[in-house]
């Protein structure tokens, strides 16, 4: 993957991290008028970047910005789900490669082959 599109896929989380917040941000007593605006314009720009973002990509790409909205989808709920200091420990263990992801087909493999020793 090229390092521009690494930066597109970068952009594109944080635009659609902007869109899920300012969803949640809506009805609550901070969502005032020139906020509503504000964000209502933010959100706006964003669904239309996102739009010719998905209309120039090929098929793996746009499989993989799939995935990240699916992530940022549980990083919002994780932040709603949790208080922000457990929040925070959490990604800065991820960062710091405490935090592993299993790869459920891969660890399948290696039971298979040492069921066989």
């Amino acid at each position: 993957m090229t390092t521009q599109t690494k930066l597109a896929i970068s952009f594109f989380a944080t635009c659609q991290l902007q869109i899920e917040l300012i969803d949640e941000l809506k009805g609550t007593k901070l969502y005032k008028h020139k906020l509503k605006n504000l964000c209502n314009q933010v959100q706006k720009e964003n669904e239309l970047l996102i739009s010719s973002l998905f209309s120039n990509l090929d098929n793996d790409t746009e499989l993989y910005l799939h995935k990240t909205v699916t992530c940022i989808e549980s990083v919002v709920e994780a932040i709603k789900g949790s208080d922000i200091d457990t929040f925070m420990m959490l990604m800065e263990d991820f960062k710091n490669g405490e935090i592993a992801i299993l790869d459920e087909n891969k660890h399948n493999k290696i039971f298979k082959q040492l069921d066989k020793i």
